[in-house]
């Protein structure tokens, strides 16, 4: 089979295969760009929601007068002041009764 184009060019069936599969390659190609630049201004649009909640919550930080880049130390220090007063709190309770005891057991 042989196709005759506008110029007169005489193509054989191998260079119409080959034009077909390059075709078929440039399609797929350009579906491909498409869902990459969809996809990519989904993650863009993405990225923008996270960039403003951080803001929202680092502003929340900040009202609170505390420093968003030491929140983690501030935290632990807290914890461990939050565990020291317990602990002092535990010792406290626990010498009360061992000083109530003799005042709370039956007299005979």
């Amino acid at each position: 089979m042989k196709v005759v184009c506008p110029t007169e060019h005489v193509l054989t069936r191998t260079e119409i295969n080959l034009s077909s599969e390059l075709d078929v390659r440039l399609k797929e190609a350009i579906s491909n760009r498409d869902r990459l630049v969809s996809d990519s201004a989904r993650i863009s649009g993405r990225k923008d929601a996270a960039d403003n909640a951080l803001r929202e919550v680092e502003a929340e930080i900040r009202s609170k007068k505390l420093d968003p880049d030491t929140l983690d130390q501030t935290i632990a220090a807290l914890e461990d002041a939050y565990a020291t007063e317990v602990a002092t709190l535990e010792e406290a309770v626990d010498r009360s009764r061992k000083e109530l005891t003799p005042y709370m057991e039956p007299t005979r």
